[in-house]
């Protein structure tokens, strides 16, 4: 994440929360929708739970500000270059790009399987790409891509630094599209 060292302190000390928890009526009515199974009648400008955002995500629908999940990976490499070009601060003088290690209990964790592979428009692999010297399969491991829902807390953050500015990652598909 590219932070001001006070940002970056202040998830130290009060965890790391997603980006629509930081607004307390959206992150309320987030809340609200994701356990209450009642109809929803109102259109919604967030995720309403886990399908959703995870849809949201695959298709940009939902502003990146409005996601109450946390995207993880287990790839320092990822993490750090997904961190430094999907921030608008990334050039910005007085902010750092921090790569923070956490544990979280599995339970915790959403991971590619089931809903994910049906979203898939193609038959073959995915692999993204950190310049020429890392890559990963999106496809057979879990882990590129995580999702913790709602917030990391400060105990789970094992240590935080800031690594040199990776490559830009590269998503690759190989296979051919699925027919319909």
């Amino acid at each position: 994440m590219v932070l001001t060292e006070t940002e970056k302190d202040s998830m130290l000390k009060n965890g790391i929360y997603a980006p629509g928890f930081l607004n307390l009526d959206r992150a309320h009515l987030s809340l609200l929708d994701t356990f209450i199974s009642l109809k929803r009648s109102r259109k919604q400008r967030y995720g309403a739970g886990p399908i959703d955002e995870i849809l949201a995500r695959l298709t940009d629908f939902y502003d990146a500000d409005t996601r109450m999940f946390i995207s993880v990976s287990k790839y320092r490499e990822i993490a750090a270059s997904l961190g430094y070009y999907s921030s608008d601060r990334a050039r910005d003088p007085t902010q750092k790009l921090y790569v923070f290690e956490v544990q979280i209990p599995q339970i915790s964790v959403i991971w590619q399987t089931g809903i994910f592979k049906q979203e898939l428009l193609y038959d073959g692999e995915s692999t993204v790409t950190v310049g020429p010297n890392f890559s990963a399969s999106e496809t057979n491991k879990p882990g590129v891509e995580m999702f913790v829902p709602y917030k990391i807390n400060p105990e789970s953050i094992i240590r935080v630094d800031t690594p040199a500015i990776q490559p830009k990652w590269e998503r690759h598909l190989k296979g051919s599209a699925k027919a319909s």
